[in-house]
């Protein structure tokens, strides 16, 4: 637990010039609400470490001799292989080669030179599974160049699923595999090269290998294995403004969302990581709330002011479908308020003093151990049905008509009158309730006559995580 706080306390650093990693204090040093709630979001989110040293192994068995006779395919290799040897002191480079993951470490002029010499590729049995092995074992991320023929001690062609292990670790770590995809022909036979890259969301690997591929004639086919290939945007009026309702004039009549920018108002961030937003309403009850909404919904109201959803200006890339097919998405409110004060009350805690051997305060006892009312144990979190709902109608139109540019947006459930409701913190998080594995591709590029092994492979692994439904994106509502 100390190790996330800490780890978080760094990321507020650079928005939050009072929070400090090096000096503690009885008193809380983040002062924001929004940044309060931000530090609670992200407790749980088990986020991939940043690395800019990297790790490439390249096939050296001898059928990719056969991979690189194509002109096309020479080029582009030569032209990654440029980048990767450019940036050298970023790289851990091996060869696969008799069943063995061997060092290379030649200057960058061998290094070259060797990777493109069609003698180096004179071996055998290149270890594909160890290699697999090893990238996921050491975390790093990674290039692999291979035609994925794996073969078994009787020389035969390894028919079984080996790699679904390894990508379906690789993904639940939070990260990505994008497949570039060359056809070459062997004895007769069309194969596939692969260029693969294992990356987290920041993309900095993936980024290097598609610059290295520019200026080459691009004969590859491209495919992203992901549980989470979306991302967003939003269109709100400032900085310091949300997707609230507003009038013509920018004012919130209904809900009165603080948008000054100050300690108790609106906060969003859009990182690649972190997609939450906090709203403190100040428009009265839920009851009230609902009331002015259905005010500007009734006839006469200027159709400029015309309420239309709660939140709303949110806009989501779903284009991305190489691994699922979006067929439907959906909300869940859950009061978090009891889990929220636990949290808090025991970030605050863990910023104070220690007192002196022997003495106590008002968070550590004697020993120096948190006292029990500071321990955080995670409390219930109770659902709240029939509150509100995602609008379906657009979800589903906007998606039709553009998955670039696809409109979500909360509105309250017709049941909903607000008589029931409390004033406690809400979480409502937006995820993909349904989804299918999209295989019917697989085949032509991850197959081919007599291996079928690394098509069984993502197929297996997009079929396994299918019903992960992490949030995708999160709004805190609270009323003060």
């Amino acid at each position: 637990m100390k190790q996330t706080f800490n780890k978080l306390l760094v990321l507020l650093v650079v928005v939050l010039a009072t929070v400090s990693c090096c000096t503690k204090s009885d008193e809380d040093t983040i002062t924001k609400s929004g940044e309060k709630v931000f530090m609670y979001f992200s407790k749980d989110m088990n986020l991939p470490a940043e690395n800019d040293k990297y790790a490439a192994y390249f096939d050296f068995s001898d059928g990719m001799q056969h991979a690189y006779a194509d002109e096309a395919t020479k080029s582009v290799l030569k032209n990654m292989v440029q980048k990767i040897t450019g940036n050298s002191d970023k790289f851990e480079m091996f060869s696969m080669q008799d069943d063995s993951i061997v060092s290379l470490p030649f200057k960058t002029t061998e290094l070259y030179n060797s990777i493109i010499d069609a003698s180096s590729y004179e071996h055998q049995n290149a270890p594909i599974e160890k290699t697999l092995k090893k990238i996921v074992e050491d975390g790093k991320n990674a290039l692999l160049v291979t035609d994925f023929e794996e073969y078994t001690t009787d020389k035969r062609i390894q028919q079984q699923a080996f790699a679904t292990q390894y990508f379906e670790k690789w993904l639940k770590g939070g990260k990505d595999i994008t497949f570039f995809v060359t056809d070459f022909v062997e004895k007769g036979v069309t194969k596939h090269l692969y260029y693969i890259v294992f990356d987290d969301p920041s993309h900095n690997l993936l980024t290097m290998i598609e610059d290295g591929m520019k200026g080459s004639n691009p004969n590859y086919q491209r495919f992203l294995l992901s549980t989470n290939a979306y991302s967003f945007t939003t269109k709100y009026a400032s900085a310091t403004s949300g997707g609230t309702y507003h009038d013509q004039y920018g004012s919130d009549n209904v809900t009165a969302a603080i948008e000054d920018g100050n300690d108790e108002s609106v906060y969003t961030t859009h990182s690649k990581d972190y997609k939450m937003e906090y709203y403190p309403f100040g428009g009265g009850s839920w009851a009230d709330i609902v009331t002015n909404a259905k005010s500007l919904q009734e006839e006469g109201v200027d159709p400029k002011d015309k309420f239309t959803h709660l939140l709303s200006n949110l806009y989501a890339d779903f284009s991305n479908q190489d691994s699922y097919i979006i067929d439907e998405v959906n909300i869940k409110v859950s009061d978090v308020q009891d889990d929220f004060d636990a949290f808090n009350n025991h970030r605050i805690a863990e910023q104070a003093e220690k007192p002196a051997k022997g003495e106590e305060n008002d968070y550590y006892d004697a020993v120096g151990n948190l006292k029990p009312d500071f321990v955080y144990n995670s409390k219930p979190i109770k659902e709240i049905r029939d509150m509100l709902i995602l609008n379906e109608d657009l979800f589903k139109g906007s998606m039709e008509k553009d998955p670039k540019n696809v409109m979500l947006a909360i509105d309250f459930d017709d049941k909903f009158d607000g008589s029931k409701a409390n004033n406690n913190l809400l979480r409502v998080d937006i995820f993909i309730k349904d989804r299918e594995p999209n295989i019917d591709n697989l085949a032509s590029l991850f197959s081919w006559q007599g291996n079928e092994n690394l098509m069984m492979a993502i197929k297996n692994t997009l079929q396994d995580l299918k019903t992960v439904e992490n949030p995708v994106y999160t709004y805190f509502i609270k009323l003060i």
